[in-house]
């Protein structure tokens, strides 16, 4: 870690806009360099791992709780 990347703060999320769930949640993805298919199925691979463990929805709802 360099010293620049000590001074930042942590990236937290307080709160979300329910626009910006109803709008980003329908639809999102992870963008991957055309060609890199290596890290396309390792990135599909853990998704759907995490999709059937339950881990997916634990943190969805962590940072867009339902109101």
């Amino acid at each position: 870690m360099s010293k620049q990347d000590e001074q930042q703060p942590p990236l937290v999320i307080s709160r979300t806009e329910s626009v910006f769930v109803e709008q980003f949640s329908k639809g999102y993805g992870i963008a991957v360099k055309k060609g890199n298919d290596d890290l396309r199925l390792r990135l599909n691979e853990g998704l759907k791992l995490i999709v059937e463990n339950g881990t997916y929805k634990q943190i969805y709802d962590q940072y867009f709780p339902q109101k």
